[in-house]
């Protein structure tokens, strides 16, 4: 690792809001309902949602009480931490609230001292050590999403030598496959309530749990420090790989097992195209691949002609409307494309229209799918599915300040004029 910046991107802001017409107003009113109801609707202390709405709230107005609100959830979290730890992961255990914390601090200039982060950067350095057993690389639970927090404490030597070891972790833990490199959950890491469908294991192509999550981890690295030979390796093998799964139709499948039905997935960032095409972008990017850019550009216009909203159920950011809204805002902050502008305006819209008076948290409700296929609704006011995220995504539409509480979903691509000028360069 080197410490030297590469674009800054996560820095310098050019974010240009989407929405600047008299209906950015309705957006607003939505923001304040969901912060009158969330209150009353709290998810778990460690949960970022809270805190992240009142840190941007506070860094696009100004807004003395709205940093007092959000630097109070972050303790909050640190003291829910204290009181339960159960994991290390990204969402919902030590990671996550580490991440949380360096996050807030960053963007309010907090000006907090490395020393603060000290036993969490030993704790997850030494879980991310190059090891042989089995274990959890994904976004949600494992090594992607220890380095999400690592990348956010850089240029610290603490943040470089935890990235480091989670490289080194993914790099023994990748299967060749021919040419190709991908990552395998083995049966004993299945969420169990598949494991009778995937006895094997999987192979897994959705953002939050499989290997574009990599793909997406490792971009962001490269565009923030250099990762090396060996990273840059992965990552150009990892996208050729999760690309070669494509169906003929252009979409991608949950997972890939032995034995199994492919089933394909939506429209999300989760799972599906349009999650995917975001990572691969990243990646092209910082390979200076102006192919490789050209079919993540591809792939995302496909995902932006699809305006079947029946298939979309919430509003959430993990699989609905506003995640989708979100993604395409990024894709648009990143090339200008009025695909992009268009899709992201169509799905901010119909996340609006899905406010129901007098039902969930001010207005929204989550569907919960069943092991069995039947669904439930619920009230959540959660960052990634609930009323929270919602409000996030659309706060980013009507200011000026870029979102980059979505690095927890590897999704913050470069704005195209903060793009170094090498990246439009040929190898």
């Amino acid at each position: 690792m080197h410490k030297g910046r590469r674009c800054h991107s996560h820095l310098a802001s050019k974010w240009t809001p989407l929405v600047t017409d008299g209906s950015a107003g309705e957006y607003m009113q939505a923001i304040e309902a969901i912060i009158e109801a969330s209150d009353r609707h709290a998810p778990r202390p460690m949960d970022w949602g809270e805190a992240l709405l009142y840190a941007y709230l506070a860094k696009a107005h100004g807004s003395a009480s709205h940093r007092r609100r959000a630097e109070a959830t972050v303790e909050r979290a640190i003291d829910a931490l204290d009181r339960d730890v159960r994991s290390l992961s990204l969402y919902g255990g030590v990671a996550g609230v580490a991440w949380l914390s360096a996050h807030v601090d960053r963007l309010l200039a907090s000006g907090q001292e490395d020393d603060v982060y000290e036993d969490i950067d030993r704790t997850l350095t030494a879980a991310a050590a190059p090891s042989e057993n089995d274990r959890q690389y994904d976004l949600i639970s494992g090594l992607v999403g220890y380095a999400v927090y690592f990348l956010e404490r850089t240029p610290s030597a603490a943040g470089l030598a935890g990235l480091s070891a989670v490289i080194a972790s993914l790099s023994n833990l990748a299967v060749i496959d021919g040419h190709n490199i991908t990552w395998h959950t083995p049966a004993v890491l299945v969420p169990e309530r598949q494991r009778g469908i995937v006895p094997d294991g999987y192979y897994n192509l959705g953002v939050a749990h499989g290997v574009p999550g990599v793909i997406g981890l490792l971009a962001d690295a490269e565009r923030i420090v250099s990762i090396g030979p060996r990273g840059r390796n992965l990552l150009q093998r990892a996208i050729t790989w999760v690309l070669s799964q494509r169906l003929e139709d252009g979409s991608f499948p949950y997972w890939i097992a032995h034995g199994v039905p492919l089933r394909k997935a939506g429209l999300a960032w989760c799972y599906g195209e349009l999650g995917i095409a975001v990572v691969v972008l990243a990646g092209a990017h910082v390979l200076r691949d102006r192919a490789l850019v050209d079919v993540a550009v591809s792939m995302a216009v496909r995902s932006a002609s699809q305006r079947d909203s029946s298939r979309v159920s919430d509003a959430g950011l993990c699989h609905g409307a506003a995640g989708n809204a979100h993604l395409f805002n990024r894709l648009f902050q990143a090339t200008g494309r009025e695909e992009f502008r268009e899709a992201a305006l169509f799905w901010f819209s119909h996340a609006l229209a899905m406010r129901v008076n007098g039902v969930g948290v001010a207005g929204y409700l989550t569907r919960r799918a069943a092991d069995d296929g039947s669904s439930t609704w619920e009230a959540d006011s959660s960052f990634l599915t609930g009323t929270r995220g919602i409000a996030l995504a659309m706060l980013a539409a009507i200011t000026d300040v870029e979102p980059l509480w979505d690095r927890v979903l590897l999704s913050t691509l470069s704005h195209r004029d903060e793009l170094c000028d090498e990246q439009h360069k040929t190898n």
